[in-house]
């Protein structure tokens, strides 16, 4: 379990609080086995408390002689109202010193905790946590502090105490080496031998009198006999997999006997994201008095809580889920119905939350449940139209912009229109950002303007501001508070210049900020100077990317944060995969030992720790029907680090993580590892070559259609698209892949302008082949518009003639055009060569750039043809003073940005194309050349 735990962690003695927050975690997700335990004859290392509250501390310290080794070691923090003493760091300098000080101080608090039962001054589970007994009575292992017992022993009695009222969830196996005296100390303890045994023996007869005797596994053997330890591995390895699928199938034939109730497992999502929400929340009557005009007034048109993201306007939804009822005079006739939207992996879409929301009304009111939700808005509001007059309806959809892009690109597909005109007992509140933008071209979709136009006839607007100085402050006090912390006269000023006007404060900039004060003891004062220079939001996210960095390693948390980002969100097991396959990841983690080249993967818990860590600010939502972990802030999600070497490094790495994530998703990743990094490492396992064959046990994607079921694996299409012009190396499965093609144009959800677009807006200049495919696009465009099937057909036509000239990506998309479409096509001369057609007489001038045409016209008419991938056409007026009617260009010249005419009446016309200004007009009789810019050479009579 302590894989990857960071030096910074084990000098901060925070190991022991990773470890058994993992258990939790394991214990809240695992649907069966959450904890595995194998004891062999070692009991194991001890440490000293990290953390001994005041009390407790203060008797220790009036029974022993030692009290300076005790004053030395701890020290007082006052933050917390119920003041602790918290072990001083790890000196890094001297590690050896350190070890000897902590096995002393070991010793002085064992006598010293003795004395103190004896003496009545701690209770007997205190004293029973330096002396475990192996008591049947679990509820006896709640810590309050631990001087005995060992990490492991404690994850034992954690595993112990958290599936106390759960059966078959603890596997144990004992493993007994009947030649142990004759082995090396590696396999037994070496230090207080006798007691290290009778510690082990109490944790050994407790696991047997607490987990099931079918559920624990015990093994005699000689370790020295080769032949007794390849038996003994076999049958492990036997009895470890049938003991965990056993208590799989038990507690899966639990759950396949419940009745699923869909609704309720909703209902129960957004209840434990509403009591997330109300945890930090701070009053603010001002809005809250705006929100109870509207709830109690007659109108019955909509509200709209209007905020930039991290304004609270998720928690103030949430606590009026509490409040509402209150502003009722018969509160039981209040029914308030609250869906988080994009805040659970069913509210991602909007079809599911309306479905939900209508069986939950048609339950709340006894009305019958439609069976078919074809439509779903018009039966939403027809259900709005039944509800009793005497019952009052109020709907709360949280951050509409937190949808799916399609279900915001037009909200009047869903969004209810109709609200009963008699009565206004239904009211109906929603929270969003005013505008978004999505997609690389960064499209924006207002959704304000959109909601304006669907409720002209009337929609009550609520602004979400930021707190003030004074606000801020006072929240701050209140979350201290809740707490029961307090911060010293100098940490409050640290905070205070991040109040003034100039910073934005909003509740996720303070809840930034007052999550960093958590670590703060009363007897820090000499502030972090990063922390200091904090003014805006994006500062305090990079801060807080630096403390967890530290806690689970730079790269590692740096680069999975990444990973999320670019990707739009990823599954547990993609996100997993794609750090295995990051290099640079594996060689940060894996420092003293290797894991087997077989299953050569980044251990599990290492993500789960990091996603533990960043919790508050991550959400769970389906992206392309996959359960996907991302970011729920914007901020978060668009946060760039752009100050100094850690801005550089974002921007220098992004290529490379934009690599392997494509790799994965294109099933194109490398089989082997770098050892060069670890001379260490490949003398330690007697590695002749660098680099090594290793199997990642990574996830095949599937194909990205289906062509049985007629389905598209949208999730990998859509992890491919990302980018698509400014990688070349995955082009092999995207531009030249026949499978991502017709996906992309029968999705539905692009055309073949959109795809060209993508690589017109990034300026691509890429290979040959992928210039002239996108050619053939372009030719094709509305064809493949308008019929996308014709896709194999059209690709046939263009490619087949050159067919004995194609390089080898172009050759393979026609093998698989023709297999798709088995046509052999001689010519076409009637069908169209040509990207543009349009006509222009009188041409007096034209030049071919690399990407343009530049045309001018005798009747002062200048043209430029774009050619990038999407022709297109500007033109403007030659516009100069004329001195006769019938005056005409004659000739012209164009270079720089610059054109030159000549007229008939013998005038030099000079002008800019970009601002369309003229430069010069003189007398000319003839044009010859630009010399450079803005210098031409020309023949003018000798009297100019």
């Amino acid at each position: 379990m302590r894989w990857g735990i960071q030096s910074t962690a084990s000098n901060t003695h925070a190991t022991v609080d990773m470890c058994l927050q993992e258990l939790d975690i394991s214990y809240r997700l695992s649907m069966a086995t959450n904890c595995v335990i194998l004891l062999s004859h070692r009991y194991g290392s001890r440490f000293a408390p990290a953390c001994i509250p005041s009390r407790i501390f203060q008797h220790l310290l009036s029974n022993t002689a030692d009290k300076t080794v005790l004053t030395e070691m701890y020290r007082l923090d006052e933050n917390y109202l119920d003041q602790k003493y918290f072990l001083q760091p790890v000196d890094k300098d001297d590690k050896e010193k350190w070890n000897e000080s902590e096995k002393k101080l070991q010793i002085i608090l064992r006598k010293a905790a003795e004395r103190c039962y004896e003496q009545n001054l701690i209770t007997k589970n205190e004293r029973d946590e330096f002396y475990i007994s192996g008591s049947t009575e679990i509820i006896k292992l709640s810590v309050y502090i631990t001087f005995y017992i060992l990490v492991t022993a404690q994850e034992i009695y954690r595993a112990l105490l958290n599936n106390k009222h759960k059966q078959r969830r603890i596997l144990c196996f004992f493993r007994e080496l009947t030649d142990i005296d004759e082995l090396d100390s590696k396999f037994h303890d070496n230090e207080d031998k006798i007691e290290s045994k009778q510690l082990l023996n109490d944790i050994k007869n407790l696991l047997q009198q607490s987990v099931d005797s079918s559920e624990i596994y015990t093994y005699k053997l000689q370790w020295n006999n080769e032949n007794d330890r390849k038996k003994y591995l076999s049958k492990f390895f036997d009895d470890f997999y049938q003991a965990v699928k056993l208590q799989i199938d038990f507690h899966m034939k639990i759950y396949e006997n419940k009745q699923e109730d869909l609704l309720y497992n909703q209902i129960i999502e957004h209840a434990i994201q509403y009591n997330s929400l109300v945890q930090r929340f701070f009053p603010r009557p001002e809005v809250f008095q705006q929100i109870k005009t509207y709830i109690t007034s007659s109108t019955n048109y909509p509200c709209v809580l209007l905020g930039y993201s991290g304004t609270g306007k998720s928690s103030i939804m949430a606590k009026l889920v509490n409040e509402i009822p209150s502003w009722y005079s018969q509160a039981n006739n209040v029914s308030v119905v609250v869906r988080f939207l994009g805040a659970t992996p069913s509210s991602s879409d909007i079809r599911r939350p309306l479905i939900s929301i209508i069986e939950q009304i048609c339950m709340i009111y006894h009305l019958n449940i439609p069976t078919n939700f074809d439509n779903v808005k018009e039966i939403f509001e027809n259900i709005l139209l039944r509800i009793p007059k005497d019952e009052n309806l109020i709907l709360l959809l949280d951050s509409v912009d937190q949808l799916q892009t399609v279900d915001l690109i037009n909200l009047s597909k869903w969004l209810p229109e109709k609200f009963p005109l008699s009565s206004s007992n239904v009211k109906c509140i929603f929270s969003t950002i005013s505008d978004i933008e999505v997609g690389m071209e960064r499209k924006k979709i207002d959704i304000y303007k959109q909601l304006k136009t669907i409720y002209k006839d009337g929609l009550q607007e609520i602004e979400i501001k930021s707190f003030d100085e004074n606000i801020a402050e006072e929240v701050l006090h209140s979350w201290l508070k809740q707490d029961r912390r307090c911060l010293t006269t100098i940490q409050h000023e640290w905070l205070k210049p991040k109040f003034t006007r100039r910073h934005q404060i909003d509740p996720l900039f303070l809840s930034l900020l007052y999550d960093q004060t958590l670590t703060w003891h009363s007897y820090d004062e000499i502030p972090d100077k990063t922390f200091l220079s904090i003014e805006y939001t994006g500062d305090a996210i990079e801060y807080l990317y630096d403390q967890l960095g530290m806690k689970h390693g730079p790269i590692l948390f740096r680069r999975s944060m990444h990973y999320l980002q670019l990707s739009g969100g990823l599954s547990e097991v993609e996100i997993e995969d794609i750090l295995s396959l990051d290099d640079e990841i594996l060689q940060s983690v894996f420092i003293h030992y290797l894991p087997p080249l077989g299953l050569f993967r980044l251990p599990s818990n290492l993500w789960i720790r990091i996603r533990n860590d960043m919790h508050k600010y991550l959400v769970e939502k389906d992206i392309d029907n996959v359960p996907c972990v991302y970011f729920y802030h914007r901020a978060f999600q668009q946060h760039e680090p752009w100050k100094g070497e850690q801005g550089m490094k974002y921007r220098g790495e992004k290529a490379i993580l934009e690599k392997v994530r494509l790799e994965y998703f294109a099933n194109q990743y490398k089989t082997t590892f770098d050892m060069r990094y670890s001379p260490k490492l490949m003398t330690k396992y007697k590695f002749s070559e660098p680099i090594i064959p290793v199997n990642r046990c990574l996830t095949q994607q599937q194909s990205l259609e289906d062509k049985t079921k007629k389905q598209y694996n949208l999730r990998r299409f859509h992890q491919l698209y990302i980018n698509i012009a400014r990688y070349d190396y995955v082009h092999h499965v995207t531009l030249f892949n026949l499978d991502f093609l017709s996906v992309l144009l029968l999705c539905g959800e692009y055309k073949i302008t959109d795809f060209l677009y993508e690589f017109t807006m990034m300026n691509y200049d890429g290979i040959g082949e992928s210039k002239f495919l996108l050619k053939q696009f372009e030719i094709s465009l509305n064809i493949l518009n308008q019929y996308p099937n014709n896709l194999s057909f059209e690709l046939v036509y263009r490619l087949f003639p050159f067919r004995n000239h194609l390089y080898e990506l172009l050759y393979k998309l026609l093998e698989q055009c023709l297999i798709d479409c088995p046509l052999l096509l001689i010519t076409d001369d009637e069908r169209p060569q040509y990207l543009m057609k349009c006509s222009l007489s009188n041409i007096i001038y034209s030049k071919i750039s690399p990407f343009s045409l530049f045309i001018m016209t005798d009747d002062s008419k200048f043209y430029r043809l774009n050619n990038y991938y999407r022709t297109t056409m500007n033109q403007f007026d030659i516009i100069y003073k004329r001195k006769v009617r019938q005056e005409k260009l004659i000739s012209g010249l164009h270079d720089n940005g610059y054109i030159c005419c000549l007229t008939s009446n013998c005038e030099m016309i000079s002008m800019n194309t970009s601002t369309k200004e003229l430069t010069m007009q003189i007398p000319c009789n003839h044009l010859i050349a630009f010399i450079k810019k803005e210098i031409i050479l020309i023949i003018s009579s000798l009297n100019h």
